[in-house]
Parts: C-alpha cells; sequence; structure tokens
C-alpha cells in the first residue's frame, strides 16, 4: 500500500474523559500510520479537552483541536470537524470518522483501505464507501459476546435505501469512504444544519445513492456500551414494548421519523447533480402516501425488518402523517 495515500480521521469528543484515552491509545498505534486527525471537541468540562492537547503534542498528525461554541450536540458537532476538514484545503484519499469512547482494532484503517481499494482497482473513478461490524463490551471493556449484526435484520449494503426511511443501519465510527464520495458531499457548517442531523447517517445516504458499498463482516471496533451513547442498539423489542411505542409514545415516533424524513429531504434538496432515485427518493419523501408506497414496492424496501417496525414506519409514511409534524417542517425550510 503506498505511504503517499494519506487519510483523515474526524473526531467528536464531549466530556469522554473516562474512554478518551483507550480511544486515541487505539488510533495511535494503527497498522497503517500514515493519517491526520482533526477533533470537535463540544466545549467538555470533565478534562477531556486538556487530555486531547497532550496526545497533540506529542503526536503532530493530530492536525486541530477545534472547540465547537455554538449549537451544542453530538450531531452539530460532527458537522463542525467535517466542515473544517472540507475547507482546509488539504486533500484526502481516504476518510474516516471516529467516536471517542470505542476503540479500534489495531488494523482497522489498514482493513477498511485495502477492501476499498479492491474495488477502485476495477474502477479507480467510483466513489466507495465501508463499513464493518462491530463487538460489543459494557462499560468496563468487558465482553458481551454480541455483535451489532446480531441486531440488525438486513445489511445497509444489500438493501441502501432503506436508510431514508430507518436509520440503524450503519454506525459511524466504522465507516470510510474513498475522496470520491467526499467530493460530491455538500458539509455545512453548525450554523446551517444546527444540531439536525446525524453525520453517519447523512454521509451514507450519499453512499446509498452514489458509492459501492462493502460490509465487512468482521469486528473492527470495540462499540463500548453505556449510559451516555448517543445511539442504540436496534431490536425486535417484543410485542408489549412495541405496542406501547405505537400507541402511548406514537406522537414521539411520528416526531422522531419526521426529523429523519425531514434530514433526508434537506440532504436530496441540494444534491447538485439529480438522477432519477434522487427525484423519486425526494418525491417519496416530499409527499408520502402513494409516491412513497410506489417506491417502496418498486425497491423492495424494508420487507426484512422487524414486523412492529415495519408497520410503524409504513403507517407514518403513507399516511403522510409525518408533514403535520414541526420536527419535518423545519427541515423544509433550511437550504445550503
Amino acid at each position: 500500500m503506498s505511504i503517499d495515500e494519506k487519510v483523515v480521521i474526524m473526531m467528536a469528543t464531549y466530556n469522554g474523559a473516562d474512554y478518551i484515552k483507550r480511544q486515541m491509545d487505539s488510533i495511535l498505534s494503527q497498522s497503517y500510520s500514515n493519517w491526520e486527525m482533526y477533533i470537535s471537541d463540544d466545549s467538555s468540562n470533565d478534562g477531556t479537552l486538556e487530555i486531547l492537547k497532550k496526545y497533540k503534542q506529542k503526536d503532530n498528525r493530530i492536525k486541530k483541536i477545534l472547540v465547537n461554541n455554538n449549537y451544542h450536540g453530538a450531531f452539530a458537532n460532527y458537522f463542525n470537524v467535517m466542515h473544517y476538514v472540507k475547507n482546509c484545503g488539504t486533500k484526502y484519499s481516504y476518510y474516516f470518522y471516529c467516536d471517542q469512547d470505542d476503540m479500534w482494532v489495531k488494523d482497522k484503517l489498514e482493513f477498511e483501505i485495502c477492501e476499498m481499494r479492491k474495488i477502485e482497482y476495477a474502477n479507480k473513478n467510483i466513489p466507495v464507501f465501508c463499513y464493518s461490524d462491530l463487538e460489543l463490551v459494557d462499560s468496563r471493556g468487558e465482553k458481551l459476546n454480541d455483535r451489532m449484526s446480531n441486531h440488525i435484520k438486513v445489511q445497509f449494503s444489500e438493501k441502501p435505501y432503506n436508510i431514508f426511511f430507518k436509520e440503524q443501519y450503519v454506525w459511524g465510527t466504522t465507516m470510510g469512504h474513498n475522496s470520491r464520495l467526499w467530493d460530491i458531499m455538500a458539509i455545512e457548517s453548525p450554523d446551517t444544519v444546527k444540531n439536525m442531523i446525524p453525520h453517519d447517517t447523512y454521509v451514507s445516504r450519499y453512499a446509498a445513492i452514489y458509492a459501492k458499498i462493502k460490509f465487512i463482516e468482521r469486528p473492527l471496533v470495540i462499540y463500548t456500551r453505556h449510559g451516555n451513547n448517543v445511539t442504540g442498539i436496534p431490536g425486535n423489542g417484543g410485542m408489549i414494548k412495541n405496542l406501547k411505542k405505537l400507541t402511548i409514545k406514537l406522537p414521539e415516533v411520528i416526531n422522531r421519523t419526521a426529523s429523519s424524513y425531514g434530514g433526508g429531504l434537506y440532504l436530496l434538496r441540494n444534491i447538485a447533480d439529480k438522477n432519477l432515485k434522487v427525484k423519486e427518493l425526494e418525491n417519496c419523501l416530499l409527499f408520502g402516501g402513494v409516491k412513497a408506497r410506489s417506491f417502496i414496492r418498486k425497491y423492495r424496501l424494508l420487507e426484512e425488518e422487524y414486523f412492529w417496525g415495519r408497520c410503524a414506519t409504513k403507517f407514518i409514511l403513507y399516511t403522510g402523517v409525518y408533514r403535520l409534524s414541526k420536527s419535518y417542517r423545519k427541515y423544509r425550510e433550511l437550504r445550503c
């Protein structure tokens, strides 16, 4: 592998002092060493920033530590570092994203780059996106003998358009992509997107439209489960739990779904080169109802999902009830 293929790692942190050292150590010890790193800290007050500054002093590959002072939250924090990298003037071959509380296996970067290069070898101009499985551990680092793929009915690589209707298919800390995909992506500052769009969903939706996608079955990230995770583990949840969601918590489910659809619509409306699938998806999220039903059937989406989740998604999408939500309308007003 050419040492000229420089890669970038983008990390977002907030009050991660309990975990940040082991994650940073796992990055510094990667078998692929030609990387540079940019970090956005969301105004931590637990010593996280001081820890990061010490790492920066001892390793010049850590190029910049940004402090996110506006629109706090995990989503805005990631867009803060992504926007900086987009405009810093440095071109990288591959792009990776990193959470503060996990650990990368020693050859994560090397393995993912090799998998992407295999695809690029056949077509050097194609956008390429890859992601891996995760091994789950508890807050003490003890193995749970479980991995994320056990909780997902169908992989993103098999039905990529599913991600416009249900978000939990790709975990950002596992994903990487080449510069062809990065060049396509519009990355606005937190001043524009505020704290409204998850970075991993945003990036993987671009991948769904444009990229050749590779799922790596081997877990390349040790994923720590604790009380402060931004995202949870998907699953069926059982009949009683899901009936409660569909009745007592229905307004909450609708608002959450409306935010997801609004974020998808924001992305689709700001794509410069609209192909047929972009236009179909845009109409699907804009109108719901018959257009949504036609799109879902055409691409055979959501078929493998858990029953109750599939029912809730189709109800919200086909009735168009999400269009009445304030969570959806605020995205319709959001523009690049």
